[in-house]
């Protein structure tokens, strides 16, 4: 998945989210008309499986077990790429505890704003965390 798919699919979330709400009745030279929107079967599996993802994992209280699930989840869903899941399942350290929760946004976040200003990450790279903090903060406001 590129990032142009990834872009698509936060808008596809947004529209199926709005497209749920009652349509308001629009009129015509005085009369009702309705607007009528059907959603997809694999549209509706899709927000599902989107909306599981996110009640499961808080992604500001999480295990790093807990993150390597999640990217996975995400990345068999069709919701990120290969490199976006490397980015979110990235050890914090070389003696992180399986179990210990941390705050996998704001850690992402730093990390980013660290490793941007130090120039040590290619165009691609950045793109995909950048691409992977979205996907988190998306999740979040789903939870």
């Amino acid at each position: 998945m590129n990032v142009n798919q990834t872009n698509r699919l936060g808008a596809i979330y947004t529209q199926l989210a709005s497209q749920q709400s009652a349509p308001q009745p629009k009129t015509y030279h005085g009369a009702k008309l309705e607007d009528t929107v059907t959603i997809s079967e694999t549209g509706k599996r899709a927000q599902q499986n989107w909306q599981d993802i996110a009640s499961k994992y808080d992604v500001h209280n999480i295990s790093a077990q807990e993150v390597s699930a999640m990217s996975r989840e995400l990345f068999e869903g069709g919701f990120i790429n290969s490199g976006q899941m490397m980015a979110i399942g990235a050890p914090t350290s070389m003696v992180e505890s399986p179990f210990k929760k941390y705050d996998l946004l704001n850690d992402m976040k730093q990390t980013f704003s660290l490793s941007a200003s130090l120039g040590s990450q290619t165009n691609a790279a950045k793109t995909d965390y950048l691409n992977a903090i979205s996907t988190l903060e998306r999740l979040n406001e789903y939870r």
